[in-house]
């Protein structure tokens, strides 16, 4: 063949784009409840539990039992992405990248989703009639928030006073431990909620490993 064969060469490129690895469905979303909403903020309305008294006397007076209210604001938070695909670049292309864009922002969009859940998990909630009253989310002195980098926050500390401890088998049974005392519903699932780096030290456990 001739020597100048190789200005006859010619290069070979694919005829779709590989979108990189990356988490693509949220994780969070069906932990929580949605709403439809138009406007700037909303409310849930609560009722808590009663509890029934004996009957210790005939024809006694009926005990009036006052139902416990209470009520949570949301507020709705802006988030967007974009990116441009001009008609003149896709003329110059041998594919067309749009539907791998959409991929890709869908799967962004899960991800926001998720890190809006995770902050609100860790975060204040607006009680009160018009939501002016700021509570935790969570039980003072009991409940512990674990950071993305496995740093354990105690609650009430705002994430000011934390401590670096791995997850363990006594942390899972104190957790469940918990939810056992506040009789959560049976029929609501039960989710928690972790990282990489705890699960690693959870599966360095004797126990765990030997299971």
């Amino acid at each position: 063949m001739s020597f100048e064969i190789t200005t006859a060469f010619v290069e070979q490129y694919r005829a779709n784009i590989l979108l990189l690895s990356q988490q693509m469905e949220t994780r969070l979303r069906k932990t929580v409840q949605e709403e439809s909403v138009v406007g700037r903020t909303f409310y849930g309305e609560r009722i808590g539990a009663t509890a029934g008294a004996d009957i210790e006397e005939r024809h006694g007076d009926t005990p009036l039992v006052s139902t416990p209210h209470s009520r949570r604001r949301g507020s709705m938070v802006d988030w967007d992405w974009a990116d441009l695909v001009d008609e003149l670049d896709k003329q110059k292309m041998l594919i067309d990248p749009a539907s791998t864009y959409v991929l890709n922002a869908i799967a962004a969009a899960n991800r926001r989703i998720d890190k809006h859940i995770y902050d609100a998990m860790g975060g204040t909630a607006a009680a009160g009639q018009s939501g002016g009253t700021t509570i935790n989310n969570y039980d003072d002195g009991e409940c512990r928030l674990i950071d993305g980098d496995g740093t354990v926050v105690t609650a009430g500390s705002n994430h000011s006073a934390s401590v670096s401890t791995a997850l363990t088998i006594a942390k899972l049974l104190s957790c469940k431990q918990l939810l056992d005392e506040g009789d959560i519903d049976p029929v609501r699932q039960r989710h928690f909620v972790t990282n990489p780096y705890n699960i690693t030290q959870l599966l360095n456990l004797t126990e765990v490993k030997s299971a």
